[in-house]
């Protein structure tokens, strides 16, 4: 997809290159729900946007302000390292409920590695585990939110 960058890059609107896009669009118009769990979510989304934009010395502190800033919304959710993932395929956060991982969260603090395939990697370890623990999530696709976050070091 293009993503404006550089600024030349432009393209149809991504709404009409797939229907899921399109559905996509307009669910994210709807009036949210004024639910207590929305009200967390909207306020954990502005805390993010102030928190994770600020200068982080390594990517520890940056994954313990993410920690600390997602509390409210995971507090729930179980919080580990995938399983049976070794050091180099594993991701720095993984949210589980009830044992499903739903969640792979990759935070690099500038050059220190690729997020993003860091995270796909650590997806393709967390499905193939499901063949066996939990083959009716992975008949339907094996749902799972991958997150990268990329920041920049002093270095």
């Amino acid at each position: 997809m293009l993503c404006m960058r550089p600024v030349q890059c432009r393209g149809p609107p991504i709404f009409l290159l797939h229907r899921a896009f399109a559905k996509y669009l307009s669910l994210s118009k709807k009036v949210l729900p004024t639910t207590p769990e929305a009200r967390i979510a909207l306020h954990v989304a502005r805390e993010l946007c102030d928190t994770m934009a600020n200068h982080f010395d390594n990517e520890r502190a940056r994954r313990s302000a993410f920690l600390q800033t997602t509390k409210p919304l995971f507090s729930q959710w179980s919080t580990g390292t995938p399983q049976g993932a070794t050091a180099p395929a594993r991701t720095n956060i993984t949210i589980s409920v009830d044992g499903s991982t739903m969640l792979l969260i990759e935070i690099k603090n500038g050059k220190e590695g690729d997020a993003y395939m860091q995270a796909c990697r650590a997806y393709e370890i967390t499905t193939e585990a499901l063949k066996e623990t939990n083959p009716n999530l992975l008949a339907y696709g094996a749902p799972t939110l991958i997150a990268c976050l990329d920041g920049q070091s002093s270095t």
